[in-house]
């Protein structure tokens, strides 16, 4: 994989030593390459997690936490992540009801949808509408 925060570094470089009245035009270019190079050898190191959603965000469950079919997908709020040895926990405040509900990461897709479409398919699919 090519290293581009490296490369750009590289070049602006390059580019310095030919002109070296434009020095402080030069600032935020190099800025921007160093944070690129800084994130690239993180994630080379494992040490760069995406996440695919953040606080704020909102899901949709198909089940009810009370084992009752919904008629519809349940709306909630992440208000807060914890991350630690067992993965992710997303915790979420439903947005009728206001009751707190988790969930993990790897519910994503099954019982946690990040969009309507996609927790009504699965709905359908289960035959729970």
């Amino acid at each position: 994989m090519e290293k581009l925060g490296q490369t750009a570094i590289d070049i602006i470089d390059e580019l310095h030593t030919e002109r070296l009245h434009y020095e402080n035009e030069y600032i935020p270019l190099i800025d921007a390459a160093m944070k690129l190079r800084d994130l690239e050898e993180a994630q080379q190191k494992g040490n760069l997690v995406e996440l695919p959603c953040k606080v704020g965000d909102l899901v949709l469950f198909t089940k009810s936490r009370f084992n009752v079919k919904p008629e519809k997908p349940i709306l909630a709020r992440i208000i807060r992540m914890v991350i630690d040895k067992g993965g992710i926990t997303f915790h979420t405040v439903t947005e009728e009801k206001g009751l707190g509900r988790n969930f993990y990461e790897s519910s994503i897709g099954k019982s946690v949808f990040l969009k309507y479409d996609e927790a009504l398919k699965a709905m359908e699919a289960k035959n729970e509408l």
